[in-house]
């Protein structure tokens, strides 16, 4: 009987190789072998793999409603989820592996069972039973939970948070946005630095002489200028222009001028002769004429009713204008010519400039006497 079986077996391969070639056979190996027309295979090149795949993704996201197709947050929602359906559906459409080798198995054993014959048929009754019932399950879970609906999305993007409590504080923003005030701001301000002067004023017989003082702007908005013999204001906010006085001798001029403080309605006017002037602007008319130097005035500052003047003497006289006794003290620190005053916003310190090269500072006290050179006290050379 195994001869026979093997005499079969030894028949059935010899066929199997012997047999002969067949025309459509040779045709195809031709067709392979000929280079003139395209290959043809039935595994789809990657290229065309991607390409379906980003339409299939791009449509989907279209069925979705979505015009642009698109979402910039993928936070999902758990209010607006059901986590009883989620798990269904994540069960039901990624089964577990190990559940698909239990049903090759089933499957398997129930071929072999029915080889058997009548003793594996009521095995296989039994097995083909519980099939049934848990199709029956998952049939009627599907009714109660999905209720009917045929697609159900895991997470649920579409629904709005729900609002918040009333009266309730995010602290996290108040702690992120409390310093938003004090932040650079990422915009920098550049500073318009002009090219041009916005006006030009014609300033005939001004003198070339940078130890002058010959122009201040007082707190009325008007400047004063001196053109050689002659005192002119300027007012910005109308454009006029007023001749204040002049000098009346052919070899004197205007040396220094200042403003006094706050009002502005007075000036005081330094002359080469020595005269120390005090004008009143709105009557235009001149209040007193003051001595004290021996040289130009070159220099002047007001500390309130006491007016300062530098002179190419190099000594500074202090007057007091409201008194017929103006002078009040006399300091002496410089060699050359004082060519600037200027007193702190205080009042407490004088600062005096010389063609010495000397910067001193002044303090208050040295205004009740005559000082005494750079090393005397309330004298500080810089």
């Amino acid at each position: 009987m195994s001869a026979i079986k093997n005499h079969n077996v030894f028949a059935t391969n010899h066929q199997s190789f012997g047999a002969p070639t067949r025309a459509t056979d040779i045709v195809e190996m031709e067709s392979l072998m000929s280079l003139d027309q395209p290959f043809e295979s039935k595994v789809m090149p990657r290229w065309e793999r991607k390409k379906l795949q980003k339409l299939g993704s791009a449509a989907g996201a279209g069925l979705d409603g979505d015009k642009t197709g698109s979402h910039d947050r993928f936070i999902p929602n758990r209010s607006g989820m059901h986590m009883d359906k989620a798990h269904y559906a994540l069960s039901k459409e990624n089964p577990n592996p190990q559940g698909d080798d239990d049903k090759k198995d089933d499957s398997a054993s129930l071929v072999e069972d029915r080889a058997m014959g009548e003793d594996g048929m009521e095995k296989v009754s039994k097995q083909e039973a519980s099939m049934v019932q848990k199709k029956e399950y998952h049939q009627a879970l599907e009714a109660q939970l999905l209720d009917g609906e045929k697609e159900h999305r895991v997470l649920a993007f579409r629904n709005k948070a729900p609002l918040p409590k009333e009266g309730f504080q995010n602290h996290l923003q108040v702690l992120y946005t409390q310093n938003k005030g004090t932040a650079p701001s990422s915009l920098r301000s550049y500073r318009h630095i002009p090219s041009a002067p916005e006006r030009i004023l014609d300033a005939p017989d001004l003198l070339d002489d940078y130890y002058l003082n010959i122009m201040d702007w007082g707190a009325s908005n008007v400047l004063a200028i001196a053109l050689t013999q002659t005192l002119y204001l300027w007012n910005a906010a109308t454009g006029d222009i007023t001749e204040l006085m002049s000098v009346p001798d052919a070899d004197d001029y205007i040396t220094s001028v200042s403003w006094i403080q706050d009002t502005g309605s007075h000036l005081a006017i330094g002359t080469a002769s020595a005269q120390t002037q005090l004008w009143d602007v709105a009557a235009q008319k001149q209040v007193r004429s003051m001595n004290g130097h021996s040289a130009r005035v070159s220099a002047l500052a007001w500390k309130r009713h006491i007016l300062s003047s530098g002179s190419r003497d190099a000594t500074i006289v202090h007057h007091d204008v409201r008194v017929q006794n103006h002078h009040v003290a006399t300091l002496l620190g410089h060699e050359q010519e004082v060519c600037g005053l200027s007193w702190s916003p205080d009042g407490s310190l004088l600062a005096s400039g010389g063609n010495d090269n000397l910067l001193c500072l002044w303090d208050q006290a040295s205004t009740s006497g005559i000082g005494g050179g750079c090393q005397s006290p309330g004298l500080v050379p810089f």
